[in-house]
């Protein structure tokens, strides 16, 4: 699946279900899933700082330098953003070190990854 929005960001995480945005069929819920990438980086020369989701910018605790510190800040950004990702399967990083692909499923709008050298595009197909 993705990472949905959850509708109430602050329940108790041990709900047995928990409604997310673009799943619930209420109230005009209309969000929906895009798959967003990047073009291939190197992360040993572009350290990432962070991911801008939905316009915010949410900073690792530990800079990735590798594509293991990437997947994990990845996530705990967009649980930080208030989204729940759903099978695990939001995220998936490809290629080598020096040629990393960032793919990302979910409802979110996002821009960049904020790198030490330069921003990375994300970008929707």
């Amino acid at each position: 699946m993705a990472f949905y929005k959850k509708v109430n960001p602050t329940g108790n995480a041990d709900d047995t279900v928990i409604a997310v945005a673009g799943k619930t069929g209420c109230c005009g819920d209309s969000a929906t899933e895009q798959t967003w990438a990047n073009t291939a980086f190197n992360i040993g020369a572009n350290t990432i700082n962070g991911i801008v989701i939905d316009g915010t910018t949410y900073t690792f605790a530990t800079a990735a330098d590798d594509q293991d510190k990437l997947y994990a800040g990845i996530v705990a950004a967009f649980a930080s953003a208030g989204y729940l990702d759903i099978e695990n399967a939001g995220v998936v990083i490809t290629g080598a070190a020096s040629a990393t692909v960032v793919t990302i499923k979910t409802t979110a709008t996002l821009t960049v990854l904020d790198g030490a050298s330069g921003d990375v595009t994300m970008t929707a197909s």
